[in-house]
């Protein structure tokens, strides 16, 4: 019994609790709890403040990369050609070998399709991108 006895008395005693609901730091845990929440919701507005941001930052890439834009047309025109060269190609071997005509449509709907549209979606999703923003804002 007088163990127990005394881990009550150094437990509850003023030395052991005296820090603990002093009013600053009370009210700094307080803050820090509602900040936690209020950043556990996300509101419209925080949504539409980070998409003009990111929208701000994408227009400020496109011009550090304009350099980039006969690169990134001639990737298009060249992965566009080779995509529809192969479609073509087994669609006329079709009639004479039609395993092979399978097999190199498989390989260019399995392989190339997704190169092939993420080049053409980053190539003409630039000139959309810019031509959808200046259409919003006015210019």
């Amino acid at each position: 019994m007088g163990l127990i006895k005394q881990a009550f008395k150094f437990i509850f005693s003023p030395i052991t609790t005296k820090g603990v609901f002093d009013s600053e730091e009370v009210v700094s845990l307080v803050d820090k709890g509602m900040s936690m929440a209020d950043d556990a919701i996300y509101t419209k507005q925080e949504k539409a403040r980070n998409h003009t941001k990111f929208l701000d930052w994408w227009l400020k890439y496109l011009d550090t990369t304009k350099g980039q834009n006969i690169a990134r047309r001639e990737l298009a025109v060249y992965s566009v050609r080779t995509y529809l060269f192969l479609v073509i190609f087994s669609c006329l071997i079709f009639k004479f070998y039609p395993e092979w005509s399978n097999q190199i449509f498989l390989i260019t709907k399995e392989a190339l399709l997704w190169l092939v549209a993420a080049i053409v979606t980053f190539y003409f999703g630039v000139g959309a991108f810019k031509n959808y923003t200046n259409g919003k804002n006015g210019k």
